[in-house]
């Protein structure tokens, strides 16, 4: 009788065991199929399973790396960019980044880019001395968009500066900023439609001052009219600021 509750207790500690090592291979199955989910490598799955705490402070690393990638991905689209390749089509890029590439590669962005260029290698050679208030720069920049809108005169910005004996010739050395600035705020005035308050759509000429300091606008039968100072701040207000 003793001998047989031996062997009772002994089948009933076995199957014991066997329980809790089936317990225990199947919660180790459960946490090898959810680790991997979260981003933990399968290499080192036994001792994240023995050590728990080490796997929690692994996940946030994770989420950290997940979280500056996108950095990483502008600073290579910089790259790329600047290096002159395409980035539009790879699901990869930040939105921002593609919507930038977009508004470059369009060619309206690129056409009114090379207009602001064009007046600013007009405004130089015209009233690109210091001496010369900025009001007079955009001046200059507007005469010439407003013979683009004009029927008298021709329909782009080019073809009016190239124009016989209209202004002076393009200019092709280094523009100074704030003449690339006067034919940025010419632009803008003249697309908002507030160009025609600051200079009134027969004013399409100009003649120096005989002090080299300002431009005088007229136009064709010689009146005059005197441009709103940009540097007051009452001027700006309605204008707006000189720059952006």
């Amino acid at each position: 009788m003793k001998k047989f509750s031996m062997l009772l207790l002994t089948i009933l500690a076995s199957f014991m065991l066997f329980s809790l090592g089936a317990q225990a291979e199947e919660e180790t199955s459960s946490l090898k199929d959810v680790l991997p989910s979260a981003g933990f490598s399968v290499f080192h799955m036994d001792e994240i399973i023995d050590t728990i705490e080490t796997d929690t402070e692994a996940e946030p690393n994770a989420n950290t790396e997940a979280e500056t990638e996108p950095e990483a991905q502008v600073a290579l689209e910089d790259v790329l960019i600047s290096a002159g390749f395409s980035v539009l089509g790879d699901d990869n890029i930040p939105e921002e980044i593609v919507k930038n590439v977009e508004i470059l590669d369009d060619p309206a962005y690129q056409a009114r880019e090379q207009d602001i260029d064009y007046l600013s290698r007009i405004i130089y050679p015209e009233a690109g001395s210091d001496c010369i208030p900025f009001s007079d720069k955009v001046g200059v920049g507007l005469t010439v968009l407003h013979r683009v809108d004009s029927e008298k005169f021709p329909d782009t910005v080019i073809e009016n500066i190239t124009a016989p004996e209209q202004y002076a010739e393009i200019y092709s050395g280094e523009i100074p900023e704030e003449c690339r600035e006067a034919a940025e705020f010419a632009m803008q005035l003249w697309e908002s439609g507030l160009s025609y308050a600051f200079l009134p759509s027969q004013y399409l000429y100009f003649t120096g001052d005989g002090t080299g300091k300002h431009n005088k606008f007229h136009d064709f039968h010689g009146h005059y009219y005197k441009l709103p100072d940009l540097e007051d701040p009452e001027t700006q207000r309605i204008f707006g600021p000189i720059t952006e």
